[in-house]
């Protein structure tokens, strides 16, 4: 059986997960054009491989795919298979003969420095992702004295609603059961913090009219 390419088996899991690719993005955070260029296999959109590894990390989670596996299997695609025995061209044409040492090993720290900023920079300083999927408008009317709230976070950042932390699990999700005061609006207040201060605030508002007896 033929091996499926890259992007056939990156379309795969967006599509079990129902995620579309604004969506995607949304919770992602990750440029829709670079999410299309990897559905498409169209890699010549693509920015360059630190920053491709780091938006597939950012993008495993909200798939459930890890995204070292998704980054192992890109690479393998794009990296060019090495020649036979037979096909081997003579030695002498070879540049990697006569490459300096020390020009290598400067190259070699410079890409594992490029790959590291790729992905720890946006989490550090970037602004958080942040989706609250129920309730998913703005303001909202309900009939039920007990909401259950959920969503998602960038994983690792802190979020509070109302000033109270909420646990999220490692994937970044969160769900948090709470009362409803009838009549005037219930407001809810969700903070995402990433370490270095950056925030994004979501505000939910909701009113419960109970239904008549």
């Amino acid at each position: 059986m033929e091996q499926k390419q890259f992007h056939e088996l990156f379309k795969e899991y967006a599509d079990v997960k129902g995620m579309s690719v604004s969506r995607l993005a949304e919770v992602s955070g990750v440029p829709e054009r670079y999410i299309e260029a990897l559905l498409q296999g169209d890699y010549a959109r693509l920015p360059a491989a630190p920053y491709v590894h780091g938006y597939l990390k950012k993008i495993g989670p909200f798939i459930h795919v890890d995204g070292e596996e998704l980054w192992r299997a890109y690479k393998e695609e794009r990296t060019p298979k090495s020649s036979g025995a037979a096909d081997q061209m003579p030695v002498n044409r070879f540049a990697f003969k006569k490459m300096n040492r020390n020009w290598l090993i400067g190259t070699l720290l410079a890409a594992a420095l490029l790959v590291y900023l790729g992905v720890r920079i946006d989490d550090v300083i970037g602004t958080p992702t942040l989706v609250i999927e129920n309730p998913s408008l703005s303001e909202t009317t309900v009939t039920e004295g007990l909401l259950v709230i959920r969503g998602v976070v960038s994983p690792g950042d802190k979020l509070t609603l109302n000033g109270e932390e909420v646990p999220a699990d490692p994937e970044g999700r969160f769900e948090k059961e709470v009362s409803l005061d009838p009549g005037p609006l219930n407001v809810f207040t969700f903070v995402a913090r990433r370490s270095l201060g950056r925030e994004r605030t979501v505000v939910r508002r909701v009113i419960y009219q109970p239904a008549s007896p």
